[in-house]
């Protein structure tokens, strides 16, 4: 069963909610001069990423910038920039965007359930990102950020505790840049929901591989200490596998030196079109200098979940025989590109000669996801993408 608890959650000032919330650590952008597009003076950023905000100077080592997120988490704290509930609690966490809506728990899990396989991943981690993150949580006394979990659809669960419409007046709510609503309810009867929650046999990481693995290795550390037990859980928002928006990962190849079209009309039946993408399970549109064409990828006949990936085919049967770019390791000339910008931004990038095609890809399905899942098996790197993305800086967990 899955150990979800309540935490005695930290969240900001409501007239500086817009100015605080940030996107996670791993998906900020610079806008085209450079520069962040936020708050610079109230952004979470400055907890989770300091050294963005503030950037580097002579003499600073890397440990420097973890104490200073954990220096500015306090700034925040004293402040009164964020206050703290009164009590441990559980949240309803909703994001609304114009064509979609999602509502899940926002509690915490306990770390046992990732080390027992309970919590089941889809990707792989890089070591140094997992180190960066550890030593910040260790730093900082604090998980900053929640992670995205996926939960099987539960009838019960989905009806009685997790409304797509709750009621009552949330409070948090607030629209970002991308013109999506976060609002966050608090859970009167949490007891309900942590018994029900016995029930849920695994739950999936939809988005924060790299926080969760880093969660566990600092709960590792710390247990060596003696040093309390709150450190034992880490906070995450858990949507109901129905309700997750999943969108794909784009593929932008920088080589410009290869004939792309030639390739495409001797090895594939292709069809030009003038219009903007719109892209089939089992189809691929390609943007190269010439414009756009669409081609159906050739079938397999493997029963293994991975080989049966529109991402996986796209490698086997175009990239890797063109450009020699494989599913299997990173290349120089291949940038995954995703984002509801994705393809104007590649479109662009082609179109000023600074890459020679780019892939749009249908997202796998949910089915095709959890079936990858629970297979133990590994997707191809960034072959998911789910939107709209949780916002750091709206409950905080503190240990």
């Amino acid at each position: 069963m899955i150990h979800l608890n309540t935490f005695h959650a930290w969240y900001p000032s409501l007239d500086l909610t817009q100015r605080i919330a940030a996107v996670p650590y791993d998906s900020v952008a610079e806008t085209p001069n450079g520069e962040l597009d936020v708050d610079q003076r109230y952004s979470f950023l400055q907890i989770t990423r300091p050294e963005l905000i503030d950037g580097f100077h002579s003499g600073e080592t890397i440990r420097d910038i973890y104490l200073k997120g954990a220096a500015n988490l306090d700034h925040f704290f004293s402040e009164g920039l964020f206050s703290r509930d009164r009590s441990d609690g559980l949240f309803l966490y909703q994001m609304q965007s114009e064509d979609h809506i999602q509502t899940g728990i926002f509690g915490c899990i306990s770390v046992k359930d990732y080390e027992e396989g309970r919590i089941i991943p889809h990707e792989h981690v890089h070591e140094d990102k997992v180190e960066e993150r550890k030593k910040h949580i260790l730093t900082q006394r604090a998980h900053a950020e929640p992670v995205m979990f996926a939960m099987p659809d539960d009838d019960f669960i989905n009806a009685n505790f997790i409304p797509e419409h709750p009621q009552g007046t949330p409070f948090i709510s607030y629209q970002d840049k991308e013109g999506v609503y976060h609002r966050i309810w608090r859970v009167f009867r949490p007891q309900d929901i942590l018994n029900a929650f016995k029930s849920v046999p695994a739950l999936y990481i939809a988005d924060g591989h790299h926080r969760t693995e880093a969660a566990a290795r600092a709960a590792k550390e710390l247990r060596k200490q003696n040093d309390g037990s709150d450190f034992e859980y880490f906070p995450a928002v858990i949507f109901p596998m129905s309700r997750l928006k999943l969108s794909a990962y784009h593929r932008l190849i920088l080589r410009t030196d290869y004939p792309f079209d030639s390739y495409l009309d001797e090895h594939f039946s292709v069809e030009k079109s003038l219009d903007q993408p719109d892209t089939k399970a089992g189809c691929v549109s390609i943007y190269t200098p010439s414009g756009w064409k669409q081609m159906r990828l050739p079938e397999t006949d493997s029963q293994d979940p991975i080989e049966q990936l529109d991402v996986s085919r796209l490698y086997r049967y175009l990239l890797e025989p063109s450009v020699g770019i494989s599913a299997r390791q990173a290349s120089p000339d291949e940038r995954y590109i995703g984002g509801s910008d994705s393809i104007s931004r590649m479109i662009r990038m082609v179109d000023e000669k600074k890459a020679g095609m780019a892939v749009i890809l249908h997202p796998p399905s949910i089915q095709q996801w959890k079936a990858v899942a629970d297979s133990g098996a590994i997707m191809p790197p960034k072959s998911t993408w789910f939107e709209p993305k949780l916002r750091s800086g709206l409950l905080v967990h503190t240990f």
